[in-house]
């Protein structure tokens, strides 16, 4: 919290007059509407600066510890109350300091009809922006009690309210329907109950033509085909070897000849032919019909239309780009814009903890400076060094890293420049001059730390400077890398000159929505001239299209995966097995009568070749009784 680091800089800064104090933190914090300095004990006021706070006292136990708290007040809405305690001496004292809540700086979607609201736990409306939802009283506040019970669990989300939507489109849809997202509000490392919820509330039109009517027929065409794969196999190889199987036992048991009928593949219809040979119902040499389908070719066809399916599947999830709706495009303009406001928010409020070390440190030596410069890297995650430079440029005390900026005169004033424009690492630092005019103090930017402040929406998000040049990217990068899509460059252009744009447009990775913001004025991050620019691919969108596309695409690799597996388990446990049988079968009716007949498993067809083992021992048996009468005789 900016007040508290203002008063911890130094027992020197806590022991001034209070006017005086407030004066320096007024200037260096303009953002606060209003501040007053009071004794802890009696809640006297020592001094104030700026509007009247909105309340008359505060309550004894606030004044023990820092807290951020919301307080209505008549006139001023909702107003964000601080309050810290110092010690001057031997008295206890509070700085109280209070703003907006919701600032006029929230961007409003005056298009949708956008408004902002803070409400109690109870549903209570204290403060709001933009205008009153266009819908009937007791349906808004409805969803706003619902929203804020929401939110007193502790839950953030949004309620879609066709029923409270307006104008009816075409087959009756609604043409706009009420979006309500809540939040709660909270402050992390402060006290203060807030019990308040932030509720976001707007006309959204109702897209009423997708791509999403594919789905039942990409369910029917997979049902299609399933079944007809499943048909194909159980009719032509799995009903042919149960019947095989039981003609086989019959032929191994000597009680007749087994009955070829039906679809059958080649390898069943070449066993059979054989043990219709061996139960001496087939004249010797009857050949079967080669030209009927084999095991393997019929595994290949269930196989392939399980392929083509995936492969149309798969065409149609990745062909068409999703129609993006021109509510999202809008809607990542304004995402880019707050963005770019945090950038210029970071980069601003190095220049006020400057200008605060700089006053609080006052006129005395450049090395008392030091433990000043210790606590403010210690508190703040954005800075990699500060170090203090004389007239010449020569560099003095310094914390945190080794400087990356050369030894050089720093310009006059306080502000933000950027040192380099080509190197392995962009050099940003911010500077103010100390009081005694000879000497000044220097804060280099974390890079890394920038790029975290861009990570607050999917799709790539960068920072370029004039030149076209990478400052910080959400994603890995080349220091200073140009942009090279002509997209990109014309709206990072049109940002600078003022016009912040969102559109649709190519880029390296297809169809994308590009939008762009300069981090401008108000402050000295304004002298920079940068822009953010966003890109996101229109297919990563979470847009019903893409939901739609993205199932698609799991089906169809699924259904690639089991076709590949249905054709191997057939190809290696019926296929191989099937053909192998019917090999040994036609080598025993060929009169090999030595080579014994192994199954490979204990199945089905291992049941039929084991059958055809007996058959060989039946006829080696016979004419080995054959040859013995012969010689007996």
């Amino acid at each position: 919290m900016e007040l508290r680091f203002g008063l911890t800089q130094s027992e020197r800064e806590q022991g001034r007059e209070p006017d005086a104090l407030l004066g320096s933190l007024g200037e260096v914090y303009p953002r606060w509407r209003g501040m007053a300095l009071m004794q802890s004990s009696t809640g006297r006021l020592l001094a104030t600066r700026g509007e009247p706070l909105p309340f008359a006292s505060l309550d004894s136990e606030v004044t023990k510890e820092a807290s951020v708290r919301p307080v209505a007040s008549t006139g001023k809405g909702v107003v964000m109350v601080a309050t810290v305690p110092m010690l001057a001496g031997n008295e206890q004292r509070t700085l109280v300091a209070f703003t907006d809540l919701v600032t006029s700086e929230v961007p409003l979607d005056s298009g949708l009809g956008q408004s902002v609201l803070v409400v109690t736990d109870e549903g209570r409306v204290l403060d709001s922006r933009g205008p009153a939802p266009a819908v009937d009283a007791r349906v808004s506040q409805g969803l706003i009690n619902k929203a804020a019970a929401e939110s007193a669990g502790g839950r953030t989300g949004s309620t879609v309210d066709l029923v409270a939507g307006n104008g009816t489109g075409p087959e009756g849809v609604r043409e706009k329907a009420l979006v309500v997202a809540h939040a709660p509000l909270t402050v992390a490392g402060l006290s203060g109950a807030w019990r308040l919820s932030l509720v976001s509330m707007a006309h959204v039109p109702v897209e009423g033509h997708t791509q999403t009517d594919r789905h039942p027929v990409t369910v029917v065409s997979l049902v299609v085909v399933a079944v007809f794969g499943f048909v194909l196999v159980r009719r032509t190889i799995v009903v042919p070897v149960h019947r095989l199987r039981t003609g086989a036992l019959t032929v191994a048991s000597g009680a007749g000849a087994p009955k070829s009928r039906g679809l059958e593949v080649r390898e069943v219809r070449r066993i059979a032919a054989v043990l219709e040979q061996l139960s001496c119902a087939a004249e010797p040499g009857r050949r079967p019909r080669w030209w009927v389908p084999s095991a393997r070719l019929t595994i290949v066809g269930a196989a392939a239309t399980m392929l083509a399916w995936s492969c149309s599947v798969l065409v149609a999830a990745g062909g068409a780009a999703p129609r993006v709706p021109e509510l999202v495009v809008r809607e990542r303009g304004m995402e880019v814009s707050r963005i770019a406001d945090t950038v210029r928010r970071s980069l601003n409020g190095a220049v006020a903890d400057l200008k605060l070390l700089a006053r609080t440190n006052g006129n005395k030596d450049t090395d008392s400076v030091l433990p000043l410069m210790e606590r403010l890297i210690a508190r703040e995650a954005r800075y990699r060094s500060i170090y203090v430079v004389d007239s010449a440029g020569r560099i003095g005390a310094r914390t945190g890293r080794p400087p990356l900026r050369a030894e050089a005169r720093l310009p006059s004033g306080e502000g933000v420049r950027q040192y380099n424009t080509a190197g392995s690492l962009p050099v940003i630092f911010a500077y103010a001059e100390l009081p005694d005019a000879r000497h000044g103090v220097v804060a280099e930017f974390d890079v890394e730390h920038l790029s975290e402040l861009l990570h607050q929406r999917a799709g790539r998000v960068r920072v370029v400077d004039p030149g076209f040049r990478t400052i910080a990217d959400t994603e890995g990068y080349l220091a200073f890398h140009t942009l090279s899509e002509d997209s990109l460059r014309r709206s990072a252009s049109e940002a600078l000159a003022g016009r912040p744009r969102a559109e649709i447009g190519r880029s390296r990775g297809g169809e994308s929505v590009i939008a762009s913001a300069a981090i401008g004025a108000p402050g000295p991050a304004g002298t920079l001239q940068w822009s953010v620019i966003s890109e996101q691919g229109t297919a990563t969108l979470g847009l019903p299209e893409n939901e739609v596309s993205r199932r698609a695409l799991s089906a169809g690799l699924i259904g690639l995966v089991i076709a590949l597996l249905n054709f191997g388990w057939h190809e290696f446990i019926v296929v191989r097995q099937l053909r192998r049988t019917a090999t040994l079968a036609e080598r025993l009716a060929s009169g090999d009568h030595v080579s014994g007949i192994h199954p490979v498993r204990q199945d089905q067809i291992g049941t039929i070749t084991l059958c055809l083992e007996i058959c060989r021992k039946t006829a080696s048996d016979s004419e080995y009784r054959k040859e013995l009468a012969r010689r007996e005789s």
